[in-house]
C-alpha cells in the first residue's frame, strides 16, 4: 500500500483527506501548528495548549466511525461560556491535560473515531508566525496575517517562526518513508508554508525519495497571494523548500469567480512547463464556484500514486 504524506492546515487539507481516505492508501496528515485565532487562540492563551483546530479537522476528516460522532466533534457552541468552541477542541484540551500531551490525545481521539491513517502535529513546541512585508512592516500572529488589519495590498517579503522550533520526530520519519508527499490546497502563507519553516521539515523533504506534488489553489488570498499566478505559487513554495524542486503540480482548469479582492489563479501552461515540472491540469471546480472539489483532487492524487 502506497504511503502518502499530506502537509498543510486549515480547511484545505481536511477537504482533501475526507475523500483521500476512500482509497487504499497509507495516509499521514502533517498539520500546521501556528493557528492563534477563535477557539484555538483562546485555548492557547487560557491553558497554554498547542493549536487544536486544524488537528481536529484532520482527525474528523479521516474518521471512519458513525457520522454522528464526527458531527459531535465539529459541533460549535453558540452561547454561554463555551460560545465559539467546537466540542472536539474541548475534548482534545481535556485529553492533553490528562494524557500528557497532544500526541497521546490525538491517538485517543483517532482510536475513538477509527481514523484511516495518522494525524501528526508538525511540531510539539509553541511558536508564533511572523510575516515581514516588502515595506518593512512586521506582522505577528497567524490570525493577523490571515485577516489583515494592515494594508493588504503590500506583499509579504518573508515568513518566519519566532522562536524557531524543531520538527516532530514522527513527522520526519513519515517523510523519509513516504512514496508521495502532497503539499495541499489552502492559504499559502498561513496554512502551508508554516510547516516548511519548522526546523528539519524542508531538509527532510529535500532529501526524501518521494515524489513531491503541489495542489495549487483555484483562487488567490487577499493579503497573501494577491494576483498570484500558478507559477508565482510554485516559485514562492520553492523558496522555502531547502533546494528541493516540485516534481508535479495539479492545476485547476475551470474558470473561477472573482471579486476585487479575490481573483482566479492565472495558469500559463507554457511558463509552468518551462519551469521544469510536470503538470496535471484538470477540472477541479466545486459546485460553489470558489473552492476545489475534494473528491476530484483525491482521485488525481491516487492516479499519481498508481503511476
Amino acid at each position: 500500500m502506497k504511503r502518502v504524506v499530506t502537509i498543510g492546515g486549515g480547511s484545505g487539507q481536511s477537504t482533501l483527506l475526507r475523500h483521500l481516505k476512500t482509497y487504499p492508501l497509507n495516509i499521514t496528515a502533517v498539520v500546521s501548528m501556528v493557528d492563534d485565532g477563535a477557539s484555538t487562540g483562546q485555548l492557547r492563551r487560557d491553558y497554554q495548549l498547542p493549536p487544536l483546530g486544524d488537528v481536529r479537522r484532520c482527525v474528523v476528516a479521516l474518521a471512519q466511525a458513525q457520522p454522528h460522532w464526527q458531527t459531535l466533534l465539529e459541533h460549535r457552541f453558540e452561547v454561554g461560556a463555551l460560545a465559539g468552541h467546537p466540542v472536539g477542541n474541548i475534548i482534545l484540551a481535556g485529553l492533553i491535560q490528562t494524557s500528557g500531551g497532544i500526541m497521546p490525545a490525538v491517538r485517543y481521539v483517532s482510536d475513538w473515531l477509527d481514523t484511516k491513517g495518522r494525524v501528526l502535529p508538525v511540531t510539539l513546541a509553541n511558536t508564533t508566525l511572523v510575516a515581514t512585508l516588502t515595506n518593512g512592516t512586521v506582522i505577528r500572529g497567524e490570525t493577523n496575517i490571515d485577516r489583515p488589519q494592515h494594508d493588504a495590498t503590500i506583499p509579504i517579503a518573508n515568513l518566519a517562526l519566532d522562536p524557531a522550533v524543531p520538527a516532530n520526530p514522527a513527522v520526519l520519519d513519515a517523510i523519509v518513508q513516504a512514496d508521495l508527499i502532497v503539499l495541499t490546497i489552502g492559504d499559502l502563507f498561513t496554512s502551508l508554508l508554516p510547516n516548511l519553516l519548522v526546523t528539519g521539515i524542508a531538509q527532510a523533504i529535500a532529501t526524501a525519495s518521494a515524489q513531491l506534488v503541489y495542489t495549487c489553489n483555484r483562487t488567490t488570498k487577499w493579503g497573501e497571494t494577491n494576483r498570484f499566478s500558478v507559477l508565482d505559487y510554485i516559485t514562492t513554495l520553492e523558496r522555502y523548500l531547502g533546494g528541493r524542486r516540485l516534481d508535479q503540480v495539479i492545476v485547476n482548469t475551470t474558470p473561477s469567480r472573482s471579486t476585487d479582492q479575490i481573483q482566479a489563479v492565472a495558469y500559463d501552461q507554457a511558463a509552468v512547463l518551462a519551469h521544469g515540472i510536470a503538470v496535471t491540469a484538470v477540472d477541479l471546480a466545486a459546485a460553489d464556484g470558489w473552492l476545489i472539489a475534494g473528491d476530484k483532487l483525491a482521485a488525481e492524487i491516487y492516479t499519481l500514486c498508481e503511476q
